[in-house]
């Protein structure tokens, strides 16, 4: 008589059944080599930093908003109102290169602190 199956979960074909006895070859000690083993995974699910991750969405954001200044003025000429896009543009353009100073120095400082941790 054949046993149903469809009790047991699903594993991934990816998923490779590792021995316990061999853990513990390279440091002595199995709950050191589990542990070890624990970080790498982690490391392997979430492989960048939190401040590599700000960073990231903060040039993001910044290049939308470039891009929604550049689809402002299109409009703005389209409707014949350029003269006021002219009028903010250098405001606009003192506070972009602000932002974009800051997030490039983020964006460096997120890059040497993930390269400096690897």
């Amino acid at each position: 008589m054949t046993q149903n199956n469809s009790d047991k979960p699903t594993v991934a074909s990816s998923t490779v059944t590792r021995d316990l006895r061999e853990f513990d070859i390279s440091t002595d000690n199995a709950y050191e080599s589990l542990v070890i083993i624990s970080k790498r995974a982690k490391a392997m699910i979430n492989p960048h930093s939190q401040l590599f991750r700000l960073a990231c969405k903060a040039v993001k954001y910044f290049f939308v908003g470039l891009f929604g200044v550049g689809i402002t003025g299109l409009i703005a000429v389209t409707f014949g109102i350029s003269h006021l896009f002219v009028m903010l543009l250098p405001c606009l353009w003192t506070w972009l290169l602000r932002f974009g100073i800051t997030i490039g120095c983020l964006f460096a400082t997120a890059v040497i602190a993930e390269s400096l941790s690897s």
